[in-house]
């Protein structure tokens, strides 16, 4: 039966399109920084020094997911994570606790995977996910998820190959959007600071087929 227009369906297909608005809009600025001279990007040893990190009695004092001031990765023990303890952003760890959130708020999963030393990575963090207007939309719009590659190889290795073979290229910052069983619908990386994206061309696994599906037949 068709649906009605406004209905679940047509709904979920504009929350979907505009998820993939929020994803582009993200990378809009690397993008640019990218294709500005080198020496125009911020560099992350030009950036401020973070401000010390709660010690481990100060931990104990924390709410689970950290706030006011930090996120979940404050309780991480990676360096990357940690650099992304004061994103707005309410970044997860890699975790069945943020895969079940997406599951119960119906919600895809941002994952953004890069590393310690990355420049790029340091680019997007500082544009993007210390921003507050995008911060919001991420937040209302996904479940986000930070990796370490260099602490979990065996995630980046899985995801670095589905955007290899979407976009035919791959690179740090990696970035994937997934439903929450985990399939992947959109993948962008860069590569020598060209930027890389593309949605699945599989019905089963794009946002509007298959999420949307999956929507309508609840």
């Amino acid at each position: 039966m068709a649906q009605a227009k406004g209905g679940p369906l047509s709904k979920t297909i504009k929350r979907l399109g505009r998820a993939l608005t929020i994803v582009g809009a993200c990378w809009a600025t690397v993008v640019a920084t990218s294709q500005q001279a080198p020496s125009s990007a911020p560099a992350p040893e030009s950036r401020p020094v973070q401000r010390p990190l709660p010690s481990a009695e100060q931990l104990k004092t924390l709410p689970p997911n950290g706030r006011p001031e930090f996120n979940r990765l404050v309780f991480e023990k990676s360096p990357y994570l940690l650099q992304h303890t004061r994103n707005p952003v309410a970044w997860f760890p890699w975790c069945e606790a943020a895969f079940e959130k997406a599951r119960q708020e119906d919600k895809p999963v941002f994952l953004s995977i890069g590393y310690s030393t990355c420049h790029w990575c340091h680019v997007m963090e500082h544009e993007s996910f210390e921003d507050a207007e995008v911060a919001r939309l991420l937040n209302d719009g996904f479940v986000c998820i930070k990796v370490d590659r260099e602490e979990r190889p065996d995630i980046d290795n899985v995801y670095m190959s589905v955007c290899q073979a979407l976009t035919g290229s791959g690179g740090w910052p990696l970035t994937i959007v997934m439903t929450p069983d985990k399939k992947p619908f959109f993948a962008g990386s860069t590569s020598g600071g060209r930027w890389r994206a593309r949605r699945s061309p599989r019905p089963a696994s794009s946002p509007i087929a298959g999420y949307a599906w999956t929507r309508s037949r609840r």
